[in-house]
């Protein structure tokens, strides 16, 4: 899992989880009420987990949550995702999932088609989360 850092008023960012792999990232940095977490994609144990769409998008929606988790949020903070997928053959049943494990009233979202950084893999997701607000 990648850092987790937060900003709290008056302070210099804080590492609250060091970061796990060597990627020049944060999984997530806090500032005031939003949380902003960076794209997941679904890899696992050094390898791209899943062979669908649906099999990887429940995996990267597992590591949001996860994220989200360690911040003491759940999936109902997200109020905004941005989605990226490598074919738009994908999206329905991308879709499926999406709805299965973000209820109503869903985030606000944007679906964009193109390839992805690691081979492999379908989709990404990265998400906007706000502490004072929770969806439903």
């Amino acid at each position: 899992m990648f850092g987790v850092r937060s900003l709290e008023e008056g302070q210099p960012m804080k590492i609250v989880k060091s970061p796990a792999v060597n990627v020049p990232i944060s999984a997530a940095i806090e500032t005031g009420d939003l949380v902003f977490l960076s794209g997941q994609i679904a890899f696992r144990e050094g390898k791209i987990a899943g062979e669908t769409v649906a099999e990887q998008t429940e995996v990267v929606i597992d590591a949001l949550e996860g994220v989200l988790a360690e911040l003491g949020l759940t999936l109902d903070n997200v109020v905004k995702t941005s989605v990226w997928l490598t074919d738009a053959s994908l999206f329905g049943e991308f879709n499926g999932v999406y709805a299965e494990r973000f209820k109503a009233p869903c985030p606000a979202r944007s679906t964009v088609i193109s390839g992805l950084a690691l081979p492999g893999a379908l989709v990404e997701i990265d998400a906007i989360a706000s502490r004072t607000s929770q969806r439903g």
